[in-house]
């Protein structure tokens, strides 16, 4: 009976502490120390200048792109503040809808990347680079402005736990060259949560 007793309260302890440590590891640690940061390489989801300049040549310029997420038109400045960034909530935390005024120099791919503002490490790399990149065409006239507008998720933290990330609006030339960040702001932020 004793024995009995024992295995029951051993067996209630330990489901008591499992519990305990999925609810800390699920409520409480801060990104970047409750999982590996985001090593995920851009360069993998992003198009090379080969695959941009098959977009181009099939893109109609008379519709806006739409890619995934994304769509982007070149539109006339009528005064607007280029660069500029807008961020608003999404339908549940962790969801951004960025809408985004640019001049990149030329064709190329434009895309949303997430970075922890004081860690520095990239925040759901598929989820923001791979859904957000859209390869977009010169600008047909002067005076021209992009409007670009998407959707980025970031899927570290929760909802408990809020903490500055840094939302930045990156260009690739079509004919190549480097990476040229085009404009960013920071915004409080967690973890979107199912």
């Amino acid at each position: 009976m004793l024995l009995l007793l024992v295995l029951v309260l051993g067996g209630y302890v330990g489901l008591r502490s499992l519990a305990a440590l999925a609810w800390a590891s699920a409520y409480s640690d801060p990104p970047g120390t409750e999982r590996e940061p985001d090593r995920t390489d851009p360069n993998e989801i992003l198009p090379s200048a080969a695959e941009m300049e098959a977009v181009l040549r099939d893109a109609d310029d008379a519709t806006p792109s739409q890619a995934g997420n994304s769509t982007a038109e070149w539109v006339p400045s009528e005064g607007r503040a280029v660069p500029s960034i807008t961020l608003s909530d999404g339908i549940q935390g962790g969801i951004h809808l960025v809408d985004a005024w640019l001049e990149p120099p030329e064709a190329g791919c434009v895309w949303v990347e997430i970075r922890h503002a004081e860690l520095g490490h990239r925040l759901s790399v598929w989820k923001t680079v791979g859904r957000t990149h859209i390869v977009v065409p010169a600008r047909s006239e002067s005076g021209q402005v992009l409007h670009f507008e998407t959707e980025a998720m970031v899927d570290e933290g929760n909802w408990e736990y809020t903490y500055p990330a840094l939302f930045q609006i990156w260009f690739r030339p079509a004919s190549g060259g480097p990476d040229q960040l085009l404009v960013e702001t920071q915004k409080e932020t967690h973890g979107w949560m199912r």
